[in-house]
């Protein structure tokens, strides 16, 4: 299944997802297995912690992304998979001003894990797969 999550509300807290009868918390009931980033993309993949889940696994996926910022503290040392913290479509500044969207109508997107790892990126897409 797919939800299109491009153009939610402002600092909305977009770890809990809902389409219909499909609930969907990545901060209690997933944790994020994958970072893969290539030139166009960046997808986050999560599987489900619980013992009996409805939903398996899930990807985010941003289209178009071009990354800003990351930052990790090499200290904490352990990634074989990572909590969730908070993922919101937010705003950025340069030099005019606080912006919602670039001047090529690309979004801004804040990913924030447990054990300060952190992702700020464009994207012209924000997608949700599951099953």
């Amino acid at each position: 299944m797919e939800i299109r999550l491009t153009e939610t509300e402002l600092f909305k807290s977009l770890t809990e997802i809902e389409d219909g009868t499909t609930y969907i918390d990545l901060h209690n009931e997933f944790d994020c297995k994958e970072v893969n980033i290539s030139p166009n993309e960046v997808q986050l993949v999560f599987t489900n912690n619980l013992d009996v889940p409805k939903v398996k696994r899930v990807g985010l996926i941003f289209k178009d992304a071009k990354i800003t910022k990351v930052s990790t503290s090499l200290q904490n040392g352990d990634f074989t998979s990572l909590t969730i913290d908070n993922i919101y479509r937010g705003r950025f500044e340069n030099s005019d001003g606080l912006f919602e969207r670039s001047d090529n109508g690309l979004y801004y997107y804040y990913v924030d894990f447990f054990k300060d790892y952190n992702i700020e990126l464009f994207a012209s897409e924000f997608i949700v797969l599951y099953n």
